[in-house]
């Protein structure tokens, strides 16, 4: 009985190790862009008496309203503008500046983007008053490093 079970084990590994196709496979598309194509930004604070399921305070994210964009793939450039939207609260409207924003930004398709320089990650809050610098890798290799700036107006 062992006998037959471990014959059978090596005819199904064998199996499958072989595929059925040899000739007529499409070619892929490799992906060579490296670009940024737009960019959000949100204000995340804790709620004063809301409490999650582990009775933490809640994170509450809100996104600001992107009045502006200016994106220069020859140059490497994106700046985003973003003001405070008029659903905000005083509270809330007062706690926005430009020292804990968190920044996203949509790339080309297949590609992985970095921080350089020290730059904060993208998606967690971070200082905007200056500029940062990412490196956006394509799906083929190819490079460049992006300088990203944000301004917001209240």
């Amino acid at each position: 009985m062992k006998i037959l079970k471990f014959i059978i084990a090596l005819f199904v590994m064998a199996l499958s190790c072989t595929s059925c196709l040899e000739s007529n496979l499409e070619q892929l598309d490799t992906y060579e862009g490296n670009d940024i194509t737009s960019g959000y930004a949100w204000y995340r604070y804790k709620g004063d008496n809301t409490l999650n399921a582990s009775g933490e305070q809640q994170i509450i994210q809100k996104e600001l309203q992107r009045t502006g964009q200016v994106i220069n793939n020859e140059e490497a450039t994106c700046a985003l503008q973003f003001k405070v939207p008029t659903n905000f609260s005083e509270a809330e409207r007062n706690g926005v500046n430009i020292n804990n924003l968190v920044v996203a930004v949509d790339i080309s398709t297949a590609a992985v983007m970095s921080p350089v320089e020290g730059a904060p990650k993208l998606g967690v809050p971070a200082d905007w008053s200056s500029p940062h610098k990412y490196l956006v890798k394509a799906a083929n290799g190819q490079t460049k490093v992006w300088t990203i700036s944000v301004t917001l107006t209240k």
